[in-house]
């Protein structure tokens, strides 16, 4: 199963993009999760009065319907996905 890509960073609550050794690579992300409630959004930090996604807030948001859920609800949930090429002997695959 091949996946994909992120198109953007909005897409994502972690992403990175590492340049390994002899041609190497490793790129990881994850994909924020849709709102277990509506199922349209994605979750995320709540906005703050600035208009910035607040880092240290203990819930995750959805635009939405405004549905909350803690953080640790949410690490349950996620999957990091990750593509990489070894340096040592140059095996390619997805994960």
């Amino acid at each position: 199963m091949a996946l994909k890509i992120p198109d953007s960073m909005d897409e994502c609550l972690y992403f990175t993009n590492r340049s390994l050794e002899n041609e190497g690579r490793a790129i990881a992300w994850v994909y924020r999760p849709l709102c277990p409630k509506c199922g349209k959004g994605r979750m995320g930090k709540p906005i703050n009065k600035r208009g910035k996604p607040d880092k240290k807030a203990p819930i995750f948001e959805c635009p939405q319907c405004h549905h909350q859920l803690p953080n640790e609800e949410v690490d349950k949930i996620v999957q990091v996905e990750v593509d990489y090429k070894c340096p040592k002997c140059g095996n390619e695959s997805q994960v």
